[in-house]
């Protein structure tokens, strides 16, 4: 088996705000000279562990507050996708969250252009293809995400975004609520992922399924205890973009050495390995998560081949882009 950090990777879970480290965090507030507790600064000093997904949103949120202005989205970004090319990742689908900047008084146009500056460097400079994703949060007003799909027209039409998710914290029987937002976004002809199974006590995946017809899932952890969830996802051929070592630090799971990649691949599901929020679980690295599932798992190289062309048949880009990458991948592995 080659060497699994210099293999070229695919990654479509990964939220730009869960890519914003603590030391930048803390360099922004001292040159922003704005306001935070001294308390949190020094726990901003210390690796970061949270008890539940519902504690590590409270820090992410808190933290986004340095996010100010089309260059400081920019910067983020473009700080992501050098690290993602480090790992050799050659394609990337990145999540954004709209309400939480919009609510701070952040323009929609800033957050999207400073983004998307970055993947359009990205591309130039690093010869690392990367799109966004707008991700609505489930515990947060449908009408408030119909209003922002309004909004992010000229985008859409502009190919800036080529799809929505969901994600945070989630309301019960969200996806019924949800699902004028996900028809809205079909008409404009964006692609839909969702976060879902990702704690055991979430709506049942086969309602979430049923109701939204997702392209992908992001997590799908505990479809692994339902066959009949195993089997819906593989008839509908539903990717799963899982993150084993973010499911750890959330406390979603307990032990990473156990982590069912096993179950996926005895029932031939389509899956990838991806890092969600990097500079809040651990932190952690793609290159991280990778190790860990091969430590852990027999995967042949003709296995993992097979995977990352299954993960780019479910990516969100054009067929061009997809043959390109392709030949990128099927030549490492000669």
């Amino acid at each position: 088996m080659k060497n699994i950090e210099n293999m070229p990777k695919i990654e479509l879970h990964v939220h730009i705000e869960g890519t914003l480290e603590a030391k930048t965090v803390l360099a922004k507030i001292e040159q922003k000279q704005l306001n935070f507790d001294p308390m949190y600064l020094e726990k901003l000093s210390k690796p970061p562990v949270f008890t539940s997904l519902s504690d590590f949103l409270k820090d992410y949120y808190k933290n986004m507050v340095v996010l100010e202005n089309q260059q400081d989205f920019f910067d983020l970004a473009w700080n992501h996708l050098k690290n993602a090319k480090k790992q050799n990742v050659i394609y990337t689908e990145i999540f954004f969250d709209p309400q939480p900047h919009i609510k701070r008084g952040i323009h929609l146009d800033d957050v999207i252009d400073g983004l998307y500056q970055a993947l359009e460097k990205a591309e130039k400079e690093l010869d690392l293809k990367a799109k966004l994703i707008m991700c609505f949060l489930k515990d947060e007003s449908v009408d408030e995400a119909l209003n922002i799909l309004d909004m992010s027209k000229l985008a859409i039409e502009n190919k800036k975004i080529v799809g929505i998710g969901f994600d945070s914290n989630e309301i019960e029987n969200w996806a019924a609520i949800f699902k004028p937002v996900v028809d809205k976004a079909r008409n404009l002809g964006l692609n839909v992922t969702t976060h879902a199974a990702e704690n055991s006590f979430e709506q049942d995946p086969i309602e979430v399924i049923n109701i939204l017809n997702p392209d992908r899932i992001d997590h799908g952890l505990y479809i692994h205890k339902s066959l009949e969830a195993l089997k819906l996802v593989k008839e509908k051929e539903i990717h799963l973009s899982l993150c084993p070592l973010p499911n750890f630090y959330s406390k979603a799971w307990l032990d990473p050495k156990t982590f069912p990649i096993q179950v996926f691949l005895d029932n031939d599901i389509s899956f990838s390995i991806n890092s969600d929020d990097p500079a809040y679980f651990g932190p952690t690295t793609l290159n991280d998560n990778y190790l860990l599932v091969k430590q852990n798992n027999k995967i042949s190289e003709e296995k993992w081949k097979n995977l990352l062309l299954r993960t780019l048949n479910s990516t969100f880009t054009n067929t061009e882009e997809k043959e390109y990458l392709k030949e990128k991948i099927e030549n490492y592995f000669k």
